[in-house]
């Protein structure tokens, strides 16, 4: 049972996709997750989770991670790309649609944190004094401000946050 991972008891592991048990150390794919508080969005992981076979009494325990502003970003750029939202050459509007798509997922980032009248100035601070290893301005493609991508098409992993080599620590 051992290099079985996840409640469908696959073998198969990827890391970048799945979330890890705190106390056994096996993967889990998100969409298996039994917990009401999952998420909905791809590639988030930003989570504790302790599976129902280590917790005390059986039951999942799933715990969102305190999210920075540049993750909950990263995130919601990869999640209006793989979603097919319409921007422009792969870049979006940062209040139309990044800030829209925040706004309507606040609850899945910050749980019941007070939404803020001021998040959309911290959305568009973080973006452009934000870091071009992360961040690419539409400006050079669409002659256009206000566009915004991923510079890589990968979602924010918890890891890239943690110790001294982290994407906040490159920029």
């Amino acid at each position: 049972m051992d290099s079985l991972h996840c409640y469908c008891s696959t073998a198969d592991v990827d890391t970048t996709h799945m979330l890890r048990c705190t106390k056994c150390k096996l993967y889990f794919h998100p969409g298996c997750l039994k917990s009401s508080n999952r998420s909905t969005l791809v590639g988030d992981l930003f989570f504790k989770l302790t599976c129902d076979r280590c917790s005390p009494d059986n039951v999942e325990v799933l715990e969102r991670l305190k999210m920075q502003w540049i993750q909950v970003i990263m995130l919601t750029l990869y999640n209006l790309h793989v979603s097919g939202t319409s921007g422009k050459l792969g870049y979006f509007r940062w209040r139309e649609h990044i800030c829209s798509f925040i706004d309507k997922h606040w609850t899945t980032f910050f749980g019941d944190r007070k939404r803020t009248a001021t998040f959309r100035g911290t959305v568009a601070g973080v973006l452009s004094s934000g870091c071009p290893l992360l961040f690419q301005s539409g400006w050079s493609k669409l002659g256009e401000n206000g566009w915004w991508t991923l510079t890589t098409m990968k979602p924010p992993s918890p890891a890239d946050f943690e110790g001294p080599t982290t994407l906040l620590a490159m920029c």
